[in-house]
């Protein structure tokens, strides 16, 4: 009996020592859970730290298809090299020049297949610039192509229809331009506008300025014999 009773006092008191382990469990769980999370994060700032930066050339403004590049286009920035495009210039000097392809968004990395060939810039005669326009019937693509030869028209009234529906502005009446010479024709992924044919020509200043001016989606092109 008198050992009987000397035990319960003593059971009895591991329970309040017992229900305070629940909590301290949780709470070391918490601290190892924090500690892990901070060690993660560190490794992952220290890996990004060290990851091997690649000079990369970005557009530092909008450029419209057919621009051709010039300095004040393009600048160098340092990027981790797994943000780099396989394909991206690493030097200015490489796209000075040239023309590109598409439409480009500023701060977007340069890539090899933006730019058009480094022959078309070579093909523009003295007080030549490279511009690029887009006709409203795609179907043009058909009778056009690198090298041809054409006038450009500005529609006067209803009566042209492409691609089932009326221009706007209409029938050929004004001439725009006169025996431009195609550079590129600008295939459906790279084209700007995804209803029309987007063209890369060669003219003057003066015919650049006068196209530059005229409304989108206004212009047929009629092929000629080269002279």
């Amino acid at each position: 009996m008198v050992s009987s009773r000397g035990r319960a006092p003593s059971l009895l008191g591991t329970v309040p020592s017992l229900a305070g382990w629940p909590r301290r469990l949780a709470a070391l769980l918490c601290l190892t859970l924090a500690v892990l999370s901070a060690l993660t994060s560190l490794h992952s700032r220290s890996s990004a730290q060290s990851e091997a930066r690649i000079q990369v050339v970005l557009t530092t403004h909008s450029l419209p298809a057919g621009t051709v590049l010039t300095r004040a286009d393009l600048k160098l920035v340092q990027w981790p090299a797994s943000w780099v495009p396989p394909d991206a210039l690493a030097s200015t000097d490489a796209a000075l020049g040239h023309p590109i392809g598409a439409a480009m968004s500023a701060r977007e990395p340069l890539t090899a297949k933006r730019m058009l060939d480094g022959s078309i810039t070579g093909s523009l005669k003295p007080r030549q610039v490279a511009l690029s326009i887009t006709l409203p019937d795609v179907g043009q693509a058909a009778i056009l192509s690198a090298g041809a030869m054409i006038d450009l028209w500005a529609a006067n009234d209803a009566g042209v229809i492409a691609d089932g529906k009326p221009v706007s502005g209409g029938a050929l009446g004004r001439e725009i331009a006169t025996a431009v010479r195609v550079l590129v024709v600008l295939p459906p992924s790279e084209r700007a506008s995804a209803t029309g044919l987007t063209v890369v020509l060669a003219v003057d200043r003066t015919a650049a300025s006068r196209l530059a001016n005229q409304p989108s989606g206004t212009l047929l092109a009629t092929l000629r014999p080269d002279s």
